[in-house]
């Protein structure tokens, strides 16, 4: 896991973190990692203290995405008979199918961890 309950708290300036928190903060560092190509691994003490700070923050956010949308919130459209009602708006990111809170990229971005081309080391 990559951030305590305590520091969802703080991160996100909350009373209470949700009563199944331990569940969520898993998933949710894994969901992290995932998108992250698996750069992060288990233990983020082995990232730069500024990166590894955005992805506890990234996993906060994700955590609370969750809590409150669930875990398949990129349902965008239903159809029942003939009757079909469809969401208009942006996509959300999702990893097979699981949604991805908006913050996640926004916040790693800088970090590097979304790069997805060739390292060159010379």
């Amino acid at each position: 896991m990559y951030i305590t309950e305590q520091e969802y708290k703080s991160l996100l300036g909350v009373s209470e973190a949700p009563t199944n928190f331990e569940q969520l903060s898993k998933k949710s560092s894994i969901i992290i990692n995932s998108f992250c190509g698996n750069k992060i691994g288990d233990d983020i003490s082995k990232l730069d203290e500024n990166i590894a700070n955005q992805v506890k923050l990234a996993t906060a956010y994700q955590v609370q995405h969750i809590e409150e949308n669930g875990e398949d919130a990129n349902i965008t459209s239903v159809g029942i008979g003939s009757f079909n009602y469809s969401l208009g708006g942006a996509q959300n990111n999702s990893i097979n199918g699981i949604s991805l809170s908006g913050m996640v990229a926004i916040i790693l971005a800088p970090t590097g961890l979304l790069y997805s081309g060739v390292m060159v080391c010379e």
